[in-house]
């Protein structure tokens, strides 16, 4: 599916348009919910993104991971996290989006950017707004660095609870990820 919207992001990318692609080995997001008696954190390292940015500064993402690639440390959490979050029926967690940034022209350069899109998970789809910070170093590679948080609520993601108290609604979600140039 992946190679699918590689090929559509290909097809109607303007002639100026640069390709990229998440480097899996790079790149990394990760979630962190709060109980009142702890907090569990966990990280993906299966990440897939593909990134169109135009010669104008318009901007195309696409970002999927699948959900039972989430490793907090607990094996039985983790499988609870599969159920919870209907795995079976909605194998991943995926955005879209969009962004306009000014095409820096001197290398390296920090540019912060608003990413509107929408977010896709448990089978549910919603408006986000992430805010990310874009790195674009002199070898050609991008690393895009935010932080944003959902409500799980929102998501009709029933709470897990642990004696009788259920976790925080509040779902903290950062992303660390390196992007590589795939195409002209």
């Amino acid at each position: 599916m992946l190679q699918a919207l590689m090929a559509v992001f290909i097809a109607a990318a303007p002639a100026n348009a640069r390709l990229y692609a998440a480097d899996g080995g790079a790149s990394v997001l990760t979630y962190k919910v709060v109980h009142k008696l702890h907090q569990v954190n966990a990280e993906a390292r299966s990440v897939e993104a593909k990134a169109l940015l135009a010669g104008d500064g318009a901007v195309q993402v696409m970002v999927r991971v699948p959900v039972a690639s989430f490793r907090s440390g607990d094996a039985n959490r983790d499988e609870h996290l599969l159920e919870v979050v209907n795995a079976g029926a909605h194998p991943y967690v995926a955005f879209k989006g969009v962004a306009h940034l000014d095409v820096p022209t001197t290398l390296p350069a920090t540019i912060p950017l608003q990413v509107k899109g929408e977010l896709d998970f448990n089978g549910v789809k919603n408006p986000e707004t992430i805010p990310v910070t874009m790195e674009f170093n002199p070898d050609g590679a991008v690393r895009v660095k935010g932080a944003f948080s959902f409500s799980l609520d929102r998501y009709s993601i029933e709470r897990p609870s642990l004696l009788f108290v259920k976790i925080d609604d509040d779902c903290a979600v950062t992303l660390d990820l390196v992007f590589k140039q795939v195409g002209p």
